[in-house]
């Protein structure tokens, strides 16, 4: 079987450029695989598993496309999947869904056109939420509101034939649409040593991080 496979590719700073380079070697062996991206410079390395070609969204490969089953990688950072989701839009395929509430991801796709992102959030939730909308560019709400409220999980999936997710959170949710077929797969890890586990003085410890969460 033929496996298209848009994701980003290292060293692309996101994790699911990982992700993809974590199975890579072991989906090569299972079908006939192609890795597209829109990165200038992937990861040449990678190529030793399997073929790795750029894409444009506006001008798609159909001979390729067409001859294969697309595998569309989406999380909530404009940067890395916007070309990928609208490649999407256009040659329908199974998308891996590496974020459920994707809020921010399309706030920034409408980031040139406020209008054409409040009329998405008409279509899905009603005249109300383009209100809350509204008050949440002015500053009057707060981004977890929308981003749980109005997550345009929907959008992102309108042309999905199937959807793989690697919570227990965004399975149920899903699978309560009755929209698509829905697989949960939890995330790929490389084997490794048992951790070494050591017990620490009782103390306060405050740990920091950065990032998307959600």
């Amino acid at each position: 079987m033929r496996v298209h496979w848009f994701s980003p590719l290292p060293p692309e700073r996101t994790d699911i450029s990982d992700f993809t380079a974590r199975i890579v070697p072991f989906l090569s062996r299972m079908a006939d695989l192609t890795l597209w991206t829109c990165s200038d410079n992937p990861r040449r390395d990678l190529e030793e598993f399997c073929p790795i070609r750029h894409f444009d969204p506006q001008e798609p490969d159909w001979t390729e496309l067409n001859q294969g089953v697309p595998v569309y990688n989406l999380g909530n950072n404009t940067r890395f999947h916007e070309q990928i989701w609208k490649i999407s839009r256009v040659h329908s395929g199974i998308v891996v869904l590496h974020d459920f509430r994707l809020h921010d991801f399309f706030l920034g796709v409408y980031r040139t056109d406020r209008e054409k992102y409040y009329r998405q959030i008409k279509k899905f939730y009603g005249t109300a939420a383009v209100e809350n909308a509204r008050s949440f560019l002015k500053g009057a709400l707060p981004s977890s509101f929308v981003a749980i409220n109005y997550p345009l999980t929907e959008l992102a999936l309108e042309n999905a034939l199937g959807v793989v997710v690697h919570s227990e959170e965004s399975y149920r949710e899903l699978i309560k649409t009755d929209r698509w077929p829905v697989m949960k797969i939890d995330l790929p890890f490389p084997a490794s040593e048992p951790p070494i586990y050591r017990v620490y003085p009782k103390k306060i410890y405050r740990i920091v991080f950065f990032g998307h969460i959600g």
